[in-house]
């Protein structure tokens, strides 16, 4: 029995001690997952970007985040962390904490700047809270580019520092001279007597800010296109300078034009000096009895227009609806009588071409130039049209079948004619539906007639009788017709 009983014990304890291993390994794990919860990385670790990244998600909007970064920045001195908690919004919500870490950042970049020479450093530190100190540390020890950049700042032009300041950086762009020296000096004090002396050692190389430097000098002493040739031989001495850009500035000066004929566009100063200089594109089109051709460069179009030369082609009408406005008006003008039904507009017609000048002029102009396709208009002729009237057709506004009927009279009698009969039955759709009195042009009163078969015909009688089979005046049908009724005129296109 006895033996029997060491071996139940040895069991019992060996159970145990599994037990406790078990629970020891369930905690250690548990642990670990609560490590690797980003909450527990942000509050318990201090673990900045975790708190960064519940804010950015969405989960960390509530302000004790933005306080837990501010105290984990704080704690390491980080310039990054601050420069990230800075550019928040939530951080511009909390004054406190907004103000805070700008004085925080400010006392590193001090730090920094004093350590490792970079006045730039000083730059930031002025820029968080304007203060004398740091403009004089920057302006002492900042590269001649970073003043010219600096100054150029609203916060730096309007402080009450400004000019003990701008006489430092001054000195310090004089002496550095060149054209960059006497450029940076030009532009701290608008002094135009520098601008004169940078864009004269040009010639000497621009130094790589060329573009900046004849831009000014074109704002400056170019105010008009004439004084372009004194500006383009300045360009033409500029060593080792890009002068495709300097000749696109010519663009910008005032009186430079949008259009032109195309005569005088080859001896013009904005082909000599800049669209020549830069390179253009050309594209043609056509607006009745003028030909255009565009010219455009990276920095400016110009439309160059030539008169064609054109000959009679005929005439020809069309027909258009009637615009709401013009509908209302016309309706209001006969008391809701009649109303206007379309618009009959007539044309004369032009077949038109370009002289042999015009072509030479944009032969010689297209071949400088860049075109997506042929020009097709230069030596081929096109059609063009211009108006010369247009009349009303008119009809009545409810057209009532059961209406008794009118045979029109013979000529020079009132044709009005409302509805047939014939458009109130589905029995027999063919013959005349409608015919409407339209405007009378000269001699000749108009009518439409609709057929039941959807075609329609515009006809015209003059007073001695005779009829014409079109508008204005064209297309006379003969004696045979001449004493025909309106209905009989009708029938014979309708049937």
């Amino acid at each position: 029995m006895a033996a029997v009983a060491v071996l139940v014990l040895s069991a019992s304890g060996g159970e145990d001690a599994e037990q406790e291993e078990f629970d020891r390994l369930f905690d250690e794990q548990y642990e670990k997952g609560l490590d690797d919860k980003i909450e527990v990385k942000c509050f318990r670790k201090g673990d900045f970007n975790a708190c960064l990244q519940m804010h950015q998600n969405g989960t960390g909007r509530n302000p004790a985040f933005i306080r837990k970064m501010f105290e984990i920045a704080r704690q390491g001195a980080n310039r990054q962390q601050f420069e990230t908690l800075l550019s928040l919004r939530q951080t511009r919500l909390d004054p406190g904490t907004w103000d805070s870490s700008r004085q925080e950042l400010q006392t590193i970049y001090r730090r920094d700047g004093a350590q490792s020479g970079q006045a730039h450093d000083f730059l930031k530190a002025y820029r968080l809270g304007p203060n004398p100190g740091d403009l004089e540390r920057f302006t002492v020890g900042g590269s001649i580019d970073d003043l010219h950049q600096a100054f150029g700042e609203e916060s730096i032009r309007s402080s009450e520092w400004f000019l003990r300041y701008r006489e430092v950086a001054l000195q310090r762009f004089l002496q550095k001279g060149g054209v960059r020296g006497y450029y940076y000096a030009y532009t701290a004090t608008q002094n135009r007597a520098h601008l004169q002396r940078a864009i004269g050692l040009t010639s000497s190389g621009g130094e790589g800010i060329e573009s900046d430097v004849f831009g000014a000098y074109l704002g400056v002493f170019v105010t008009s296109l004439s004084d372009v040739p004194g500006y383009a031989a300045l360009v033409e001495k500029c060593r080792d300078c890009d002068r495709r850009s300097l000749f696109e500035h010519v663009a910008n000066i005032p009186g430079f034009a949008k259009t032109a004929s195309l005569q005088s566009f080859p001896a013009s100063i904005e082909n000599r000096y800049h669209f020549m200089k830069t390179g253009y594109s050309v594209q043609e089109r056509v607006d009745g009895r003028q030909f255009h051709l565009g010219i455009s460069s990276k920095k400016a179009s110009m439309d160059l227009v030539a008169d064609a030369q054109c000959v009679d082609d005929g005439q020809e009408s069309e027909s258009t609806s009637v615009g709401f406005f013009d509908f209302l008006g016309l309706s209001l003008g006969t008391g809701g009588r009649q109303v206007p039904k379309e618009k009959i507009l007539h044309y004369q017609r032009f077949r038109c071409t370009l002289s042999s000048g015009d072509a030479s002029v944009i032969d010689s102009i297209s071949a400088h130039g860049a075109s997506s396709s042929p020009l097709r208009f230069v030596r081929s002729s096109w059609t063009a049209r211009s108006s010369i009237g247009e009349e009303i057709v008119w009809g009545a506004p409810d057209p009532v079948s059961s209406s008794p009927d009118r045979s029109p009279s013979k000529a020079g009698a009132d044709h009005s004619r409302p509805s047939s009969p014939s458009s109130s039955t589905n029995v027999q759709m063919v013959g005349i539906k409608n015919v409407r009195k339209a405007d009378k042009v000269g001699e000749i009163q108009y009518y439409r007639v609709d057929c039941h078969n959807g075609k329609h015909r515009v006809v015209g009688q003059r007073a001695d009788g005779r009829w014409f089979d079109g508008a204005i005046g064209i297309g006379e049908m003969g004696d045979r017709y001449r004493h025909m009724s309106l209905d009989e005129i009708g029938k014979l296109f309708c049937e």
